[in-house]
């Protein structure tokens, strides 16, 4: 795992901590220097390290599985999930040196020298030198619990990564164990090495190579197109990231200057230049793995495209920019960058707690809302729209798209959540806040006051604001908007608006049936 990785799996156990208390996803320390030996390669200190960069820095160092410590933090403190975590949870994050019968080793209190220690422990287990009663290759009797009275069975011990685990935690689970899963068996019962395996194969699958020893064919193909541009002083650069990929269909690989990705039949694909430095920038856990060649397209100013696994990467006059979920196939729907839409212009931004995200492109804006995505696509629509000040101006975020109506003679609107857009013969006007609700009130443009015919006027007197309509008028004064409409509106004009002699009106004309 990558550092990055690292710490979008603790973000995603967590989703908010208590107040008061730092989870592990927020967790940082200054860590301290630690010389290079015959078990880990060394640690230069730093300050302000999260967990998840300590935890990669020292698998780097130690040459250990990052997911192991990782889940020696959960089976050991429940660090990885929990929401508030006290001071001691840190200082004795996984154990090392912190007998059940003693307090911890003071050499060992902290959450880096608990990190750096275990890893470098694990190395020593593996040794062979020094610990020898659990050497792999050989069966040995492993106790089922601290009290001798409740016996032990014999174990297998395949290999060196499990001795290191009976020599860290010297009990194997009974029966009663297995079976609880994650809860509690008899008085017999241990948990360690039980809830070890739970959480790793939960979270990160079997621990097991895959059936029949398959070969990994991804990453040989990608070494071999690798070793042929040169290796690490070649165009590709050294190998910054490589998960294992055995036995499955697509595997990639990050180098400096190169996404690689295998997939069975289709071969390789490289994301190269620019586009690679975006994606590494950004991280594959975020953009994915390049599935297509790059495409050089020249309408629309020019640019180049290519599909990752997660997003589209969009290359073009105003930078490069991906284009992911909804936003995405809305844009393919209006023919992606060779048509009018055109090339993203910025990055999607997301709002935080609100269920929206918008893009804009050379000649469009795209929302997502509800589960859908909507777009202003049309000419007149969108510059009305972007001179009210676009995604952050007084209309809000497209939640509809254009939709024509016959009524009052025919025309267009385009809803937003602050506002909306109409277009008839007459011109394309905005409608804002309080005064658009007036005309929904007035029941759109199918109702009393038909379809808006002119630009709101904010200079009237008192601060009052007005708005013309086919059969009517909607005035703002003081935050509250009401509309005048048929008759009612001729005579109030007549008699000169807010101006004259009626003023503001202080209720929408209400139609009445009684005596005619």
């Amino acid at each position: 795992m990558t550092e990055a990785q690292i710490q979008a799996f603790f973000n995603s156990k967590v989703k908010t901590c208590q107040s008061g208390y730092t989870c592990l996803k927020d967790f940082r320390m200054t860590s301290v220097s630690r010389p290079a030996d015959t078990y880990c390669k060394g640690y230069t200190g730093a300050a302000n390290e999260s967990a998840a960069r300590i935890i990669y820095r020292v698998s780097q160092s130690c040459n250990i599985n990052p997911q192991v410590l990782i889940v020696m933090l959960q089976k050991e403190q429940g660090l990885v999930t929990h929401t508030w975590p006290s001071d001691w949870r840190y200082n004795a994050a996984l154990g090392q040196g912190c007998p059940d019968t003693a307090p911890c080793d003071p050499k060992f209190v902290g959450f880096f020298h608990q990190i750096y220690g275990a890893a470098r422990q694990m190395n020593l287990y593996m040794e062979g030198k020094y610990f020898t009663w659990y050497a792999p290759g050989k069966t040995w009797s492993i106790l089922y619990n601290p009290n001798s009275a409740c016996g032990s069975s014999p174990v297998y011990i395949a290999n060196k990564a499990t001795s290191a685990l009976y020599y860290y935690t010297p009990y194997q689970p009974n029966a009663a164990a297995l079976r609880a899963g994650y809860g509690e068996g008899d008085s017999c019962s241990a948990y360690g090495n039980r809830n070890f395996y739970n959480y790793f194969t939960d979270w990160f699958g079997s621990t097991q190579k895959p059936a029949g020893n398959i070969r990994d064919e991804g990453s040989d193909a990608i070494s071999a197109a690798w070793a042929a541009a040169g290796g690490k002083t070649g165009s590709w650069g050294n190998r910054i990231q490589a998960p294992n990929c055995a036995g499955v269909t697509t595997c990639g690989h990050v180098f400096e200057k190169v996404i690689a990705y295998w997939q069975q039949g289709s071969g390789i694909k490289l994301a190269t230049g620019d586009i690679a430095q975006w994606a590494i920038g950004q991280g594959v856990a975020n953009v994915g793995y390049p599935n297509s060649d790059v495409v050089s397209v020249t309408e629309n100013g020019g640019g180049r495209a290519q599909s990752f696994t997660k997003v589209l990467v969009d290359a073009g006059p105003k930078g490069i920019f991906a284009v992911s979920g909804l936003t995405r196939d809305e844009h393919a729907e209006l023919g992606g960058v060779r048509q009018s839409t055109g090339w993203p212009i910025s990055a999607k931004t997301c709002a935080s707690g609100a269920d929206y995200c918008v893009q804009s492109f050379q000649n469009a804006v795209i929302s997502e809302v509800g589960g859908y995505a909507y777009s202003v696509t049309d000419t007149a629509v969108l510059q009305r729209y972007l001179a009210a000040g676009g995604v952050k101006g007084e209309l809000g975020i497209p939640i509809s798209n254009l939709v024509t109506s016959a009524a009052n003679g025919g025309g267009q609107e385009q809803a937003f959540t602050k506002g909306a857009i109409a277009k008839t013969k007459s011109g394309t006007f905005a409608m804002f806040g309080v005064m658009r609700e007036a005309h929904s009130r007035a029941g759109g443009v199918s109702g009393q006051l038909g379809w808006v015919s002119g630009d709101r006027v904010c200079s009237l007197p008192g601060g009052g604001c007005a708005q013309d309509y086919q059969y009517g008028r909607v005035t703002l004064r003081s935050g509250a908007a009401y509309f005048v409409a048929g008759p009612v509106a001729s005579f109030y004009k007549s008699n000169g608006g807010p101006a004259g002699s009626l003023g503001y009106p202080v209720s929408d004309t209400i139609p009445v049936s009684a005596n005619g």
